[in-house]
């Protein structure tokens, strides 16, 4: 991310999008949670920690309202950048935020969420795509994130095993969510697991 100096094309989950330098490129994890989210028609979806936006591509793709956020001003301009090469800006908002938008963008039908799993000091945006020390991010996350569901409304959050999926399943036990594991991938090292989540209404 660092050494990057133009931009370069990937494509997951059938889309082609363009990395800006400084943005961490999705892999197999992303990918799975694009795919593995189905949305009706009206609902809405906050993807956070959008990253290069396949996600909140892959949602407006369907033709569903998105809002997307990341705290990598990097990250903000290559998400923007791909909604406007595909002609979805019409349907597609990105803040740069920590974690939540602001309290104008109201609340969400579905939250996706594909956070850093490691547990790792980080010192700049580009080591907070993948490092979350004490997983203080994931940790307020959960904190936080019931007040911006709809009720009914559902999180969609993936997860690696190299990151303790007891500890994944823990937190959302403890911030009042029932969870289900719906989609999993692997490549040659590790498990990556989709979980939807539902809270009890505030």
């Amino acid at each position: 991310m660092r050494t990057l100096r133009s931009p370069y094309s990937v494509t997951r989950a059938g889309l082609h999008l363009e990395i800006l330098p400084g943005t961490f490129a999705p892999y197999l994890d992303s990918e799975v949670l694009a795919n593995t989210i189905q949305l009706n028609r009206a609902e809405t979806l906050l993807d956070v920690g959008t990253g290069s936006g396949l996600v909140a591509v892959a949602a407006a793709r369907q033709g569903n309202r998105v809002v997307a956020t990341d705290l990598n001003p990097s990250a903000v301009r290559c998400a923007r950048h791909n909604m406007a090469r595909l002609g979805l800006d019409e349907l597609a908002t990105v803040y740069e935020a920590d974690l939540f938008p602001p309290a104008e963008a109201g609340r969400f039908n579905v939250i996706s969420f594909n956070p850093p799993y490691t547990d790792h000091p980080a010192t700049d945006h580009a080591e907070r795509s993948v490092w979350d020390p004490g997983h203080l991010i994931v940790r307020r996350f959960f904190d936080q994130v019931r007040h911006h569901l709809l009720p009914n409304g559902r999180l969609h959050i993936s997860w690696a095993d190299f990151a303790d999926f007891d500890f994944i399943e823990r937190l959302i036990g403890t911030s009042g969510g029932q969870y289900g594991r719906i989609s999993d991938v692997r490549d040659a090292v590790a498990q990556y697991t989709v979980y939807q989540v539902y809270f009890d209404r505030d």
